[in-house]
């Protein structure tokens, strides 16, 4: 067991299986039944819990994580998900937008537009604000 870092969500988790190890140098993809230090590889993580996730490819931050050893504490190995398609049938998403519009939130939180002008002259610290 492992705890699995994502963003700043920490589950506990396994690595359910590995699919293959990648060559640095060819790119070729190999079998494997383990990794050593610093080698890549394509793996199956298997969670406690759900998570929400984006793939790496869309939001770095969301989309990667760490494993951390639950007894020392260390990291021992860093990952980038992979998401899959989501397909059109099957979800518990109802595909309804929920559109808010600007009076609404405006409501909502009892904001205000306002548009607001610095002026000044050069150097005066405007770009600070």
């Amino acid at each position: 067991k492992y705890d699995i870092k994502r963003a700043t969500s920490y589950v506990p988790g396994s690595i359910a299986s590995i699919t293959h190890r990648v060559d640095v140098n060819t790119l070729e993809e190999g079998p494997a039944s383990s990794l050593q230090l610093n080698e890549i590889g394509r793996v199956k993580v298997s969670l406690d819990a759900p998570i929400a996730l984006d793939g790496y490819s869309s939001n770095r931050t969301t989309g990667a994580f760490i494993v951390i050893d639950r007894l020392t504490n260390g990291t021992v190995a860093a990952g980038m998900i992979i998401a899959k398609p989501v397909s059109g049938g099957g979800s518990h998403h109802h595909g309804e937008l929920a559109h808010v519009s600007t009076e609404e939130r405006a409501q909502r939180f009892g904001q205000q537009p306002a548009t607001v002008l610095f002026s000044g002259l050069s150097g005066a610290g405007k770009s600070t604000l």
